[in-house]
């Protein structure tokens, strides 16, 4: 009978280490595809840090184009003002 438990030893051992091996490669495919994932959320951060910047630049263009028509129209109506 020693000879059986050695052998069930071993098969337990044999089957854990496959059962090792399935979650290595599981874990591995994951982390593979975490690392995928993590890299394309970190592109589309920089992509909508990028569309951020531009729009805080497109706004202040529009503030000193709203500005500069502001002094334009004054301008006008002080002159109407002068010929009336």
């Amino acid at each position: 009978m020693p000879g059986n438990g050695d052998e069930l030893s071993i098969l337990s051992i044999e089957r854990l280490d496959a059962k090792l091996d399935r979650l290595v490669e599981i874990v591995t495919h994951h982390s593979s595809r975490f690392d995928a994932i993590e890299s394309r959320l970190l592109k589309q951060g920089a992509m909508i840090e990028a569309l951020g910047s531009k729009l805080d630049h497109t706004r202040s263009e529009l503030l000193l184009r709203m500005d500069h028509l502001s002094l334009e129209l004054l301008e006008a109506a002080q002159d109407e003002a002068r010929f009336a």
